[in-house]
């Protein structure tokens, strides 16, 4: 039997949904009726915006963009010897004339870029020899004029010095000061705008490029105005909430900068953040929460400032050990609320102190019902929801949970080009954070040698000069001949205990008593009438003021391993601790455990004096285990600084390798060293040799909301 074969239109036009007859001549109608005539353009074209062209070019030869120049300005926390000539950029208003002529060698005409050159639209400043708007000093700092309307976007790490007049800079409004800013702008994240006051200019829609300016809607123009209205508005809580990538972070960040430059009292009164993203934090370390009293203004993404300047402090932080609330949402939901209690003793002092409330993108599920008691515990001024697409249920369930309270929506702001993932963002911070100078300085600065080279921290973990209480694993809960193959080689959170009452089913002794009630005191005077506890009808706050699991728990509280003689608390009682009653000091990456010795090897940033206070005062230390990443790229640091070193002095590779990654460079080079095989916790691959099953990590869905009717 011969079966013809089918016939499939090519390059057909689509036309939409399939439709009946009737339907399809009644569009035909209404289309005609809409559109009487052939459709005429009548907008007014668009004035051609300057270009900025983003190209690798030299500094000093002829045609080099602005944005290449200023990109190589440095900060001083950040300086090594190789950059001596470090350049600092000034701006006037453009209302004045530059003291001397400019330099004729920059005003050479700069040749068209080629076709193969991207070019993005960015900045509207554009060097004039006419007008003099642009010249190099002596000293290789760069004074800028920009005209009203001008906008400027610098990439790379420069210090900026407003001269005359004002400008607009990631939601502040800077005056003529000397106060010499430090901007972060990394082309991981969108560029911050320079934008000089005036009459307004027009906004080049996004372009096909990685480089993407930080862009503020005018919805978000208009509710910034609102927010930060100079009139006194004692404890004004604003807590932004909203689905992943929407723009919360940078919302916050503009909405912080504009209340602090508001006024010259504003600045001295501060801005509290309550930051509740254990993903993305803004100041804090992946997987924490933590409440930050903002006394100057933020400019640069967040692995630009791991630790709080001596101007801003971390009032308190928690630990949940993981990246989402999934987790455990008890346990957020506490160390939020806990941390919300701290803000109402901070207001004792600072009573003008506005709050602004960042939470995870989690809207959907047991994430909305977090929000929703989160809303009902603190009672916002305002919730601002960043997104007009909805789900609708949320937006409903938000408006019913604030009452009263006005809940507003904005448009999102999702980056069509991300060249950052989230796990590359926190990876980014967990290296800013580890090779920062523990030291007491003002101006924080990084160590670029490998961690292999760092001389760790040694804990003893067994006598009586033991450091460390115990280990404490949330989530899974590995079995104690298990612990230390856990634990090595991950990063773990560093908790103090305030007072043991923090440890649930811990028998105070009767001669511990006054010790306990001494630190509840040096708790910065937090008592019950300033704590916010949970409802007994709460379906999350399921934390008790006193003991979070009133369930009977297997003793001891603290095993040892049978091997490494490692304190662990008892993984059969599963418990987590009171956030009431202990708080997170930062993270530490376990190098290694010294058994013989009964020592652990660790690296952290924490500072030296605090670890000694915390000694004075008694007080016990706790590492929590918990699901933070794992930092794969602490363990080949060294490996890859040897390979970019053998390349640059041309004894494996030409220049034209520069452009692979970090994997590339690892993979492809055959013979790094013969101490590559002694490197723990690295596989090397062969060829086209592939990892084997059950390499990558189990990610196990465990909440899938109470009405699931499907099972992923």
């Amino acid at each position: 039997m011969n079966v013809p074969k089918k016939r499939r239109k090519i390059d057909a036009p689509s036309n939409g949904p399939p439709m009946s007859a009737i339907a399809a001549r009644r569009a035909r109608i209404e289309a005609k009726t809409e559109h009487p005539g052939p459709s005429v353009d009548t907008k007014t074209p668009h004035p051609k915006p300057m270009l900025a062209e983003v190209a690798e070019v030299s500094p000093s030869g002829p045609g080099s963009s602005i944005s290449q120049n200023l990109g190589n300005i440095t900060h001083p926390s950040v300086r090594t010897n190789t950059l001596d000539q470090r350049r600092a950029l000034k701006i006037n208003d453009g209302q004045g004339d530059l003291d001397t002529e400019l330099s004729v060698e920059l005003w050479e005409d700069s040749p068209e870029p080629s076709p193969e050159k991207a070019t993005i639209m960015l900045s509207t400043f554009r060097p004039s020899r006419e007008l003099k708007n642009f010249k190099e000093l002596k000293n290789g700092d760069l004074l800028i004029r920009l005209a009203p309307g001008e906008r400027l976007v610098i990439l790379g790490q420069y210090e900026m010095l407003v001269l005359k007049g004002e400008i607009t800079f990631l939601g502040a409004t800077i005056s003529a000061t000397t106060t010499v800013h430090a901007i972060y702008a990394p082309s991981s994240h969108s560029l911050p705008v320079i934008r000089c006051l005036g009459t307004e200019i027009f906004s080049a829609s996004a372009q096909r490029a990685f480089l993407q300016p930080l862009v503020s809607p005018p919805q978000w123009n208009a509710m910034l105005a609102n927010l930060a209205d100079t009139s006194p508005r004692s404890k004004s809580v604003s807590m932004l909430c909203g689905p992943k990538a929407s723009g919360k972070s940078t919302f916050t960040k503009l909405l912080a900068n504009k209340l602090l430059l508001a006024s010259s009292k504003s600045q001295s009164i501060g801005v509290a953040i309550l930051d509740l993203d254990p993903g993305q934090p803004e100041f804090s370390l992946p997987g924490q929460l933590s409440l930050i009293h903002l006394r100057e203004p933020n400019f640069g993404p967040p692995f630009s400032h791991p630790r709080a300047s001596k101007k801003s402090n971390i009032i308190r932080s928690h630990a949940i050990a993981a990246v989402s609330p999934s987790m455990d949402p008890n346990l957020y939901t506490a160390c939020a609320i806990d941390l919300y209690t701290h803000y109402r003793i901070l207001v004792q002092k600072f009573p003008e102190c506005p709050l602004i409330i960042n939470t995870p993108g989690w809207v959907l599920g047991t994430g909305l019902e977090i929000l929703v008691e989160l809303i009902s515990k603190i009672h916002p001024t305002e919730v601002i929801y960043m997104s007009e697409d909805g789900p609708r249920e949320v937006v409903d369930s938000l408006k019913e949970s604030a009452g009263s309270t006005p809940v507003y929506t904005l448009p999102s702001q999702a980056s069509e080009y991300t060249t950052r993932t989230a796990v590359h963002l926190r990876t980014m911070q967990y290296m800013s954070y580890l090779h920062l100078n523990a030291s007491v300085n003002e101006v924080l600065s990084w160590n670029n040698a490998p961690l292999t080279s760092v001389r760790p921290w040694e804990i003893h973990y067994l006598g009586d000069k033991a450091g460390l209480l115990a280990i404490i694993c949330y989530g899974e809960q590995p079995s104690a001949n298990l612990l230390a193959e856990t634990i090595n080689g991950t990063l773990v959170s560093v908790v103090v205990v305030d007072d043991m009452k923090a440890i649930p089913g811990w028998k105070t002794k009767e001669e511990d008593v006054p010790k306990a009630q001494a630190q509840a005191q040096d708790n910065g005077g937090m008592g019950d009438e300033n704590y916010v506890a949970f409802e007994d009808h709460s379906e999350i706050g399921l934390f008790d003021v006193d003991e979070l699991h009133p369930i009977s728990l297997t003793e001891p509280l603290i095993i040892r391993t049978q091997a490494e003689k490692l304190p662990y608390f008892n993984p059969e009682n599963a418990i987590s601790l009171n956030p009431r009653y202990s708080q997170a000091l930062g993270l530490a990456l376990i190098r290694g455990i010294d058994v013989p010795r009964r020592k652990l090897q660790i690296l952290t940033s924490i500072e030296p004096s605090v670890v000694e206070e915390i000694n004075r005062m008694g007080k016990n230390i706790v590492l929590i285990s918990g699901k933070l990443d794992t930092p794969g790229w602490a363990y080949t640091e060294e490996l890859v600084q040897r390979e970019v070193i053998a390349k640059q002095n041309g004894d494996e590779a030409t220049t034209d390798d520069f452009d692979k990654d970090r994997e590339e460079m690892v993979d492809d080079n055959a013979d790094v060293d013969d101490s590559f095989t002694e490197t723990p916790w690295v596989q090397r691959l062969q060829g086209s040799e592939g990892r084997g099953v059950g390499s990558r990590v189990w990610r196990v869905r465990r909440d899938l909301g109470k009405n699931a009717d499907t099972v992923t």
